[in-house]
């Protein structure tokens, strides 16, 4: 029993041995890792101190390379030499023609140089009369702003005059209609107190008529009534009393609208009468100036503004022009000085070229007055240099390159320490959680702990030999006693014998418990396999059932349909539906009617994707039929139409964004008159709700139909852009 507590305390240990054991594992991987990076940053190491020494050694040679480079600057110094002397040889007898052939070339270029000199001059000319036109263009826009303004205050004062002059109009009506109201107000009131007093007369008279003498007054108590009131003829009735005093009523009711009305116009006209003011006072002597006259000004201002903006491209291409001859000009006093150059350098050689012949041979060994030996003895030293150039290159990179292997190295190694560091500390934490309940536990220390655990299936059988142990004891007991019952008077048997036949059942009964005990448990083990592979066969059929929905769902989505429509494209169908119904709307002005666009799920091929495809409705044959069909000219109507179309459809999902701008580049020259016609008017008609049309076209039809155009125009070096206003 003390052996199956200790091993069932152990037990609850099994999973901190085995954290514990898998984080010393971890602890020993990142060791070995570390390790790995150590020897390899030992190796680096050696790597960079060996080229490192590598460099240095190539460094200590710059004496041989200088001297190198000496003998071959020696050689290159002795090759001009000897092609100078060669060189020399044949020069004499071609220096004259040399010289007047330089001579030639010199009044050639002089003359083009005086040619130029004119062309700047006359070109500087006329750039300095632009920039006085240019100087105009401040103070002309100022001007024409300031007409602008002018006008629109004037329109304003002219607006505001008008809008005064309809108020005091109905002012007065309104006026009138107080006085109106007034009166009749008075007229009611008066007409409403004097039926109110009749009647209350009346009212006297009929309260008399029921007095009786001797009894009470109702009114004084009195029993005497001298003097009753006598009745009135034509007295009102109570009704004739209410209707006066809601006519009463109804006039003040009246009155008082009109008079809030009288004050809306008092605060209105003082507001507008305090604004003509205020304009007047901004216009100054401008405000009787007539509003026609202001806008003819602020017109002619405007365009002498724009042509003084023109003076100021004119100014900008006569500046490069100006900037273009100027570099001309001084490439050819170049060509001159180098001219003159040469040419004092041919005198030169033909005077002295014999003294430089002499010269040559006297500056050149005797060994080294063939070219091809000198040649061959410059190339040796030649590859002699670059090869040790290239070994002192080849050791600068090569020690850069390690420095950069040694980095890594370092870094990596760094990073593997740091790993290692974590891991211990999490192995020592691990670690110290498991000592801390094996304290808990009542083993004394790991040895301990290590005798008294045991598998679960060995306790599992430990739990089941001490209750049948009970249990056979119990029956023991009971049999002994009853075999000491039994063998009172008996002779005793042989014990010796008995005991090995004990001894031989008792080794049976263990074998077969043994056996007993592992079939008890491969039958759990394989009760667990069957539990898991049964629920793993309901698990089966639920994602069998949810994926025959699923799957079917994605195949419909992923496009696996008779018409090759996955989502996405269906999606954009929709959309493609609303622009098209819009282009419709469009395309049937440009083309009189006769077309209409429309998506269609028809597919070209049956392996390509559906729901994208476009076609037309010709409503002169009845039939549907593909864009590829159309004309050119036709299809430039339908691309153009789709555009637009496409454009309205953003603007109705957008919300805010508003497509202002759209250009359409060439495809007019495509299309014959009478559907230019359609096109432009289109255009127009979409130029007319506030958005901005630019085209970009090839055709002369459209300048005449066009106001505002950017013309581009070739010059010798590139090109020039100017705005044409009509």
């Amino acid at each position: 029993r003390q052996q199956l507590r200790r091993a069932q305390q152990a037990a609850s240990l099994v999973d901190a041995e085995n954290s514990v054991k898998v984080r010393q594992k971890e602890v020993e991987e990142a060791a070995r890792i570390l390790a790995e990076k150590e020897h390899e940053l030992q190796q680096v190491t050696v790597r960079v101190q060996a080229a490192r020494e590598q460099l240095v050694s190539e460094s200590g040679k710059e004496e041989e390379r200088e001297k190198a480079r000496r003998e071959v600057a020696r050689l290159d110094d002795l090759t001009g030499k000897v092609q100078a002397l060669a060189a020399a040889r044949h020069q004499v007898s071609a220096a004259e023609q040399r010289l007047q052939e330089a001579r030639r070339r010199q009044e050639e270029t002089a003359a083009a140089l005086a040619a130029v000199q004119n062309e700047v001059e006359k070109r500087t000319r006329a750039y300095v009369a632009v920039l006085e036109r240019q100087a105009e263009t401040g103070r002309l826009e100022g001007r024409y702003r300031e007409l602008e303004q002018t006008g629109i205050r004037r329109k304003r004062l002219e607006e505001a005059r008008q809008e005064l002059a309809a108020l005091r109009q109905a002012y007065d009506a309104v006026q009138e209609e107080n006085r109106a109201v007034e009166q009749e107000y008075a007229g009611a009131r008066e007409e409403a107190a004097r039926l109110q007093e009749t009647w209350a007369r009346g009212q006297a008279a009929v309260l008399a008529a029921t007095l009786v003498r001797g009894v009470p007054c109702p009114v004084c108590g009195s029993l005497e009534h001298p003097a009753p009131a006598r009745s009135e003829a034509g007295l009102p009735a109570e009704e004739e009393v209410k209707a006066a005093q809601k006519r009463v009523e109804e006039a003040e009711r009246l009155r008082e609208e009109v008079r809030k009305r009288l004050g809306e116009l008092v605060a209105r006209k003082t507001a507008l009468e305090n604004r003509v003011q205020d304009l007047e006072t901004e216009l100054g002597e401008n405000a009787g100036v007539d509003l026609a006259a202001l806008r003819k000004a602020a017109r002619e201002a405007k365009r002498l503004w724009i042509q003084a903006g023109q003076a100021a491209q004119e100014a900008k291409s006569l500046a490069d022009e100006v900037q273009m001859l100027r570099e001309k000009e001084k490439r050819a006093r170049q060509d001159l000085e180098e001219r003159d150059r040469v040419l004092r350098q041919a005198e030169t050689a033909y005077e002295g070229m014999q003294a430089v012949l002499r010269e040559r041979e006297s500056e050149v060994p005797e060994e080294f007055r063939d070219q091809e030996v000198l040649a061959k003895a410059r190339q040796g030293a030649a590859e002699k240099l670059t090869g040790m150039v290239a070994a002192l290159e080849e050791a600068r990179k090569a020690a850069e390159a390690a420095a950069r292997e040694l980095a890594r190295a370092e870094a990596a190694a760094s990073e593997a320490r740091q790993a290692l560091l974590k891991k211990r500390e999490r192995a020592r934490e691990e670690e110290a959680d498991f000592y801390a309940r094996l304290e808990t536990t009542g083993c004394k220390d790991l040895p301990d702990y290590h005798a008294a655990k045991m598998p679960p299936a060995a306790i599992q059988a430990l739990e089941v030999q001490l209750r049948e142990f009970g249990e056979s004891l119990f029956a023991a007991r009971d049999r002994w006693r009853r075999a000491v019952e039994a063998a009172e008077g008996l002779v005793m048997p042989d014990l010796n014998q008995l005991s090995r036949v004990l001894q031989e059942a008792r080794h049976n009964w263990q074998q077969a418990q043994t056996r007993h005990f592992e079939l008890r448990a491969q039958l759990q083990t394989e009760g667990e396999w069957l539990q898991k592979l049964q629920a793993n066969e309901s698990l089966l059929q639920e994602l069998e059932t949810r994926y025959s929905v699923l799957g079917r769902l994605a195949e419909v989505a992923s496009g696996k349909n008779r018409f090759g429509l996955n989502f996405q494209r269906f999606v954009l169908g929709a959309l493609l539906d609303d622009v098209t119904t819009a282009a419709t709307e469009r395309l049937k002005l440009m083309s009189r009617g006769r077309y209409h666009l429309r998506r269609t799920l028809e597919r070209t091929h049956a392996r390509a994707a559906g729901g994208l495809e476009l076609e037309v409705y010709d409503t002169y044959t009845g039939l549907e039929r593909g864009v590829a069909t159309l004309s050119g000219g036709e299809s430039f109507l339908a691309s153009l139409s789709l555009a637009l179309g496409l454009a309205d459809v953003v603007e109705s999902y957008a919300g805010g964004v508003h497509l202002d701008t759209i250009f359409v580049d060439e495809g007019f020259g495509s299309l014959d008159p009478e559907t230019l016609d359609f096109a432009m008017q289109a255009l127009i008609d979409l130029q007319r709700t506030g958005r901005l049309v630019g085209i970009i076209s090839h055709v002369p039809e459209l300048k005449e139909r066009i106001d505002a155009r950017l013309e581009i125009k070739p010059v010798e070096k590139g090109s020039v852009a100017s705005f044409r206003l009509n």
